[in-house]
């Protein structure tokens, strides 16, 4: 390694941010002044989750660092402990690592443990995903704290970008590149339904439904009984195939895995801990709905022609494209908004559908700009006092 590369470092805890965060990756790793360090810890360590750090390293990556968190409860008391334990282990690695600068996306409490190391080390930080709204969960709480510790920001609307701003950060570090998830989906291979029938060993000839649920953790209702209304409003559609990825490492998402495995037979789930990007992409592209309250049903599935019902708050205060139906958690509502949503009318809706998260190409610019930033100059920063209020 030269000593004049600068070390960019990605801490990556789930397998949702990994997808978003790899299009980033691809593009420093393949910059000759560049060295990629890939932090990975949370549910990518756990063989409750799917032990998806695999997928990273059968993407050609390697892991510098991992951090195990010990996943095997989901309570409150739980999360907040491994929060305290993972600020810990991940000091340690960032002081062994000694980036110039870490890149963190989104708003998991993991990113939050992380980003409270490096603020203490000194590490400047780029948070991409900063200034959005899901007022369902706690995810809202950490986004905009992780805003506050960071020092460049990556966000993916005009509206998230002044939000940003509004919060009293610097307008010259604040950049609207729209959503690098999006670049997947012009750079991975897209399987066909017949290749997916072959990777699946399923047939794929039926109405495709394509389930990604996880806890809203702010929300008041057991999310077993969401679950249930969920699979007796499927019940009124025939001829289905119901594929379902399982729930994310949050409070509840445990016991939601468990109820998933506990009904799959039932229920005759296609169930999996993981799809990986690849698949789970192409199968997004050739559903015929995507149903839960999954940020992909609102970032990604409308660049892809698919609709979205979108259940619940969890998605609440994001900016949602014309393909998205937003219902309550009752049965009725859920049974209306799929009723709606696999409807011909809506289909052909659903195909002009313009995303306000932008069109592919954020990474490449993310990168662009780290290049040209001299990170040693981020650490002091000065409260932005013309900041506007904004709404939506």
């Amino acid at each position: 390694m030269l000593k004049n590369k600068k070390n960019i470092c990605f801490f990556t805890g789930t397998r949702a941010d990994y997808g978003l965060l790899k299009p980033i990756m691809i593009e420093i790793n393949d910059r000759n002044e560049l060295n990629l360090q890939i932090m990975v810890s949370g549910s990518h360590l756990s063989k409750n989750f799917g032990m998806t750090f695999k997928e990273i390293e059968n993407d050609g990556f390697n892991i510098n660092s991992k951090i195990k968190l010990n996943l095997k409860n989901d309570r409150k008391i739980d999360i907040a402990n491994n929060l305290g334990n993972g600020i810990k282990l991940y000091s340690k690695e960032l002081n062994r690592l000694k980036p110039d600068i870490l890149v963190i996306l989104g708003d998991r409490y993991e990113a939050l443990g992380v980003a409270q190391a490096a603020m203490i080390l000194n590490i400047p930080i780029a948070h991409i995903h900063g200034g959005e709204s899901s007022e369902g969960s706690i995810d809202e709480s950490i986004r905009h704290a992780i805003t506050k510790m960071s020092h460049l920001h990556f966000t993916c609307a005009e509206n998230y970008k002044q939000r940003v701003i509004q919060m009293g950060e610097n307008p010259k570090n604040v950049y609207n590149y729209g959503a690098p998830g999006l670049d997947n989906i012009n750079s991975l291979p897209m399987f066909s339904r017949s290749e997916l029938e072959n990777k699946l060993n399923i047939s794929l000839k039926k109405k495709i439904i394509l389930l990604s649920y996880h806890p809203a953790t702010l929300g008041n209702k057991n999310p077993i009984e969401v679950l249930k209304n969920i699979f007796k409003a499927f019940d009124e559609i025939e001829d289905k195939t119901v594929l379902v990825s399982k729930s994310n490492a949050d409070s509840m998402g445990l016991t939601i895995n468990k109820y998933l495995e506990k009904c799959k037979k039932e229920n005759k789930l296609i169930l999996r801990d993981s799809f990986g990007q690849n698949l789970y992409l192409s199968l997004i592209k050739i559903a015929d709905i995507l149903v839960g309250n999954s940020s992909s049903g609102i970032i990604e599935a409308p660049s892809l022609g698919t609709p979205t019902l979108n259940i619940g708050s969890r998605q609440n205060g994001r900016l949602k494209a014309n393909s998205i139906i937003n219902c309550s958690e009752e049965y009725t509502d859920i049974t209306k908004g799929l009723h709606i949503g696999l409807s011909p009318s809506f289909q052909k809706k659903v195909a002009n559908t313009i995303n306000p998260y932008g069109t592919p190409g954020a990474s490449k610019k993310i990168v662009k700009k780290i290049l040209s930033i001299n990170t040693s100059e981020l650490l002091i920063k000065s409260f932005n006092q013309k900041s506007n209020f904004i709404s939506g």
